[in-house]
């Protein structure tokens, strides 16, 4: 919640939006309302002024009563806005220096809600957050949420495809990785179609038998795979953009299975290269991020790309969250865009698929001493980035909630954007003290908002401070 007493040390930006409306309720209100839902939440401010150095001051509201009426009866129609997704004590009356103001808090859709559109269709009516303004998203997100919004996935036949879009030398090598693990007894005498239809690579339509999306994205051949989704690519890289690994020109078949086979070595002299007194604990962790990459990437989207560094590591998976990226973190929470991919690669003894795979990723960087990962979600396009450095000297103060699991840095970066939002500024002593954060951390997570332009610096009593920029 704002600090209403400090309303003129707020700007707009990516979660504050003031709006003047003396004039009779704003039809703006409307486009706000999606964009805050479809990205990271937000706050609205009727009767609020933005004046010309951008700070907001309150201009009383003659009838906050009739203003709130109108927005429950406009949210509550579906012909003009798609869900409402607020509950009561999200609309209120606040007091500013004897000025009345409406205040309207914005939770983020879940995935089910999404998009949150107005007018009759997502195509069109449906917005998201930049900065501080709204921009109406394009047919291909509206389409990315529209998918992730189904409760279920259930994989798809691809009728268009022979199972000979497979390519079986993957599937020998993986069959090969079943029985040596013994993951699934019930697989051991299972062959040929039948056991790709027993984990789910492909099902049986009468009397044929095609290959479903999980079966093509983990054992198809390129070609064919990039049929069905035209922007699909896996690739590892430096740095500097020089391709390691990539999809559409290693020596193999470019499906998941392989590339996941391909990457896994290279991760593993990776771990050994910077990581030499806990390769081990390391190496497990990596290919945990690799998994999580890859069974929950938007392949309509794109794919995963790997960029190896010489002190940090990201894995980059086209998509958004599907969950809350605090419950991603805390862990116990499992709803992968791609469940029947999950499950194939399972049998083969991969990965955790009960929703602690982050967390320990998260544990493991912490008991070798490395700063946390940070978890950054990005929009048009949509894209999920897990960055992983190596930096000893820099450890991480991560402390442990009540129910034991670690806070990474993402979350502490987010809990300072809270901060910033509720108390307008803040300099870094009272951000440090405020959030039980260290010195390292809060320089470190200070210096990350002002490189991603997400905080600006001022000065104020002498004092550096900082504030949300957008």
């Amino acid at each position: 919640m704002i600090d209403f007493t400090q309303l003129g040390q707020y700007r707009e930006n990516n979660r504050i939006e003031a709006k003047k409306a003396l004039g009779g309720f704003p039809e703006s209100v409307w486009e706000t309302y999606s964009a805050f839902a479809n990205t990271f939440g937000g706050i609205i401010l009727l009767g609020v002024v933005e004046e010309k150095d951008r700070s907001l001051h309150a201009v009383n509201l003659p009838d906050p009563r009739q203003y709130i009426d109108e927005f429950w009866r406009v949210i509550g129609d579906k012909n003009r806005v798609s869900a409402n997704i607020l509950s009561a004590g999200d609309v209120s009356v606040q007091d500013v220096d004897g000025q009345n103001i409406i205040v309207i808090t914005v939770p983020r859709a879940s995935r089910q809600d999404k998009p949150v559109f107005i007018g009759g269709s997502p195509f069109g009516g449906t917005y998201r957050r930049s900065g501080d303004g709204d921009y109406r998203c394009s047919y291909s997100e509206v389409e990315n949420m529209l998918r992730d919004a189904k409760i279920t996935t259930p994989d798809t036949f691809l009728t268009d495809l022979p199972l000979s879009a497979l390519n079986e030398a993957t599937i020998r090598r993986y069959r090969g990785d079943v029985l040596e693990r013994r993951i699934c007894g019930a697989l051991t005498n299972a062959y040929g179609t039948d056991f790709l239809v027993r984990i789910g690579a492909a099902r049986a339509l009468g009397e044929r038998i095609f290959p479903t999306n999980a079966g093509l994205i983990t054992f198809g051949k390129n070609a064919e795979i990039k049929r069905i989704f035209p922007k699909y690519i896996l690739k590892v890289q430096t740095a500097d953009g020089r391709k390691i690994i990539c999809s559409e020109k290693d020596n193999r078949s470019g499906n998941a299975y392989d590339f996941y086979c391909l990457a896994q070595q290279l991760l593993g002299e990776y771990a050994a290269a910077v990581a030499y007194d806990n390769q081990k604990i390391i190496k497990g962790a990596l290919l945990e991020a690799l998994l999580n990459s890859i069974i929950n990437a938007d392949y309509y989207g794109g794919g995963v790309t790997i960029t190896v560094g010489e002190r940090q590591i990201d894995f980059t998976n086209a998509g958004s969250f599907r969950i809350l990226p605090k419950d991603a973190a805390d862990g116990g929470v499992s709803d992968p865009r791609n469940a029947a991919l999950s499950r194939i690669f399972s049998y083969a003894g991969t990965g955790s698929r009960s929703g602690s795979g982050i967390p320990s990723i998260f544990a493991a960087w912490n008991k070798c001493g490395y700063s946390a990962p940070v978890i950054k979600e990005s929009f048009a396009p949509d894209a999920i980035t897990f960055s992983f450095p190596f930096s000893s000297d820099e450890k991480s103060d991560s402390t442990v909630s009540k129910t034991g699991r670690i806070v990474s840095l993402a979350l502490k970066k987010a809990a300072i954007i809270d901060y910033l939002t509720d108390n307008a500024s803040a300099d870094a002593e009272t951000l440090r003290l405020s959030l039980r954060l260290d010195d390292k951390d809060t320089r470190l997570l200070l210096d990350s908002l002002l490189s991603e332009n997400v905080v600006e610096v001022f000065l104020s009593g002498g004092k550096i401070c900082y504030r949300l920029k957008y």
